[in-house]
């Protein structure tokens, strides 16, 4: 579905097609998975329709709405250029927290944490500015730090 060189800022859009002609070819012996323009859970369908891979996965979106593939009922979109309204920015808190509670469990590098939490909650910080500066200002912030930093997005 991608070149080569599709990376990074040059990803585009993947090439379904060209998707289902390796699946074709392969005659069905070998599982194949979709990986592209999988932006929200209605994209699954369409993907597995133009495709007839065996699965698909999902890279950028998953960093925004790690819920993606469970069709939630309030999902956070990918992008920069649109504002969320209040329900999704809740729900993308919440899904922070969870995120948070798994960070707690199985320790990783806090920097992982930070950039992932700047996906999942860039709506809110669209919204409030200074609580975004704040997060860029974490260094290798406990998993307390970052859940008391989440939890105050709730009451602003």
């Amino acid at each position: 579905g991608r070149t080569r060189e599709m990376k990074g800022q040059d990803t585009g859009i993947a090439d379904l097609g060209m998707m289902r002609k390796v699946r074709d070819e392969i005659c069905h012996n070998v599982p194949v998975i979709e990986n592209g323009n999988i932006m929200e859970y209605s994209d699954i369908a369409k993907a597995f329709e133009a495709t007839q891979c065996n699965g698909a996965m999902s890279a950028e979106a998953l960093l925004w709405d790690p819920r993606l593939f469970s069709n939630p009922s309030d999902p956070v979109l990918t992008g920069r250029n649109f504002h969320m309204p209040k329900p999704q920015r809740l729900a993308a808190i919440e899904t922070a927290i969870t995120f948070l509670n798994y960070f707690k469990k199985y320790p990783t590098d806090p920097s992982l944490t930070k950039a992932h939490l700047f996906k999942i909650l860039y709506h809110s910080y669209e919204v409030h500015v200074p609580m975004r500066w704040k997060l860029g200002d974490f260094k290798t912030t406990p998993y307390e730090g970052y859940m008391e930093h989440v939890l105050s997005l709730i009451h602003i």
